[in-house]
């Protein structure tokens, strides 16, 4: 969903793309993207061309100039195919302002995945995730300094374990899942650790919004902020849980239940979106393994690996939630309760105790 940005903030764009070095034209048109929860993103439309303005959250990217660095002597290599990736095909840069530091980068014109799950679509997304993990030299991204947040670190400025003992603090709700999150941790957190040691470069917020499909059929990964070095299999288990959780549906949540809801699509009228079941949970994964195409990547191995990061995320929207929603941006304060919850009820789909 877009929506037209007012004039006060049109001029501003307008004088940014101005200063960032960017072709500034009469006629730019300025859209706001409400996908992002993280950073403020643009779609700008010329006379000619279209492309994405996205202001680089601190918080996020620690160096902007080690962005750059990733941009151009990383993720440009001619061994990554330009039809996987969005920054090299276009050469994406980052805008130096008075105001703080933006990237632009190129606008992808197709239909992000969530609006196509199907077994294939999860095929598809870990052959592309294979490829990636392949075509990245873990020493050159080391040479890039590059420090983005990591999604799977629990890093935040409110500590979930320190809230344990600190009842008067929450509410009842808030106890509930808090106390849920800690039960769950208790008993999955030893077995979600017994991943790999063996690591490479990974996407680390590989959810199927990140994926563009191309009106020629072909995929590419976008968004790549978050970027690191890592277990492989936890980019596998990221695709999962933003499925099981339901993590994408929309930005207005409505109900607890609506990430539940939504099992048809528009892209396709002969497609039906998979529904979330452990049964399909199952399929999903047998369909990345033959995706993947690589036999040390086990169904135990994604399940963990997906356990892992539903007990990151929901501590990670807890931490938001208590530390007052700075960090992902929500409508009204409780958005990031309601979707801590559906990272536990995205965990309970995955029955990661099976496999052992």
């Amino acid at each position: 969903m877009h929506t037209l940005v007012s004039s006060n903030l049109h001029s501003q764009l307008h004088s940014l793309c101005r200063t960032g070095g960017v072709t500034v034209y009469t006629s730019m048109q300025f859209t706001r993207s409400m996908q992002g929860r993280i950073h403020d993103v643009y779609r700008v439309q010329t006379e000619d061309a279209q492309f994405i303005i996205q202001c680089l959250n601190p918080r996020v990217i620690k160096n902007s100039s080690a962005l750059e660095n990733l941009i151009n002597n990383v993720l440009a290599p001619a061994s990554i195919s330009p039809k996987l990736l969005s920054w090299p095909a276009t050469g994406g840069c980052v805008l130096h302002t008075e105001t703080g530091d933006w990237i632009r980068r190129p606008y992808i014109l197709g239909e992000d995945m969530t609006a196509q799950l199907s077994l294939l679509s999860f095929e598809v997304m870990a052959r592309a995730l294979s490829h990636f993990h392949q075509s990245i030299s873990v020493a050159d991204f080391e040479q890039t300094n590059f420090t983005g947040v990591n999604p799977w670190s629990g890093e935040a400025t409110v500590s979930v374990e320190n809230l344990l003992n600190q009842s008067t603090r929450m509410t009842f709700e808030e106890r509930g899942i808090v106390d849920d999150w800690a039960k769950y941790k208790k008993i999955y957190i030893d077995i979600s650790n017994e991943l790999h040691t063996v690591h490479v470069v990974v996407h680390r917020d590989a959810k199927p919004s990140n994926f563009i499909r191309k009106p020629d059929g072909s995929l590419t990964l976008i968004d790549f902020d978050t970027i690191g070095i890592g277990d492989s299999a936890l980019d596998l288990g990221e695709l999962l849980r933003a499925w099981l959780s339901s993590d994408e549906v929309a930005n207005e949540i409505d109900s607890e239940c609506s990430y539940l809801t939504k099992n048809s699509c528009s892209f396709n009228e002969d497609i039906q979106c998979l529904a979330v079941t452990s049964s399909n949970c199952a399929q999903a994964i047998l369909a990345m393994q033959s995706g993947y195409n690589d036999t040390t990547m086990t169904s135990s191995r994604i399940r963990r690996a997906a356990v892992r990061c539903c007990l990151w995320q929901c501590e990670r929207f807890l931490e938001d939630h208590f530390a007052g929603d700075s960090y992902y941006s929500v409508q009204i304060h409780g958005e990031n309760l309601i979707r801590a919850k559906q990272q536990l009820n995205a965990l309970k789909l995955l029955d990661p105790l099976s496999t052992v």
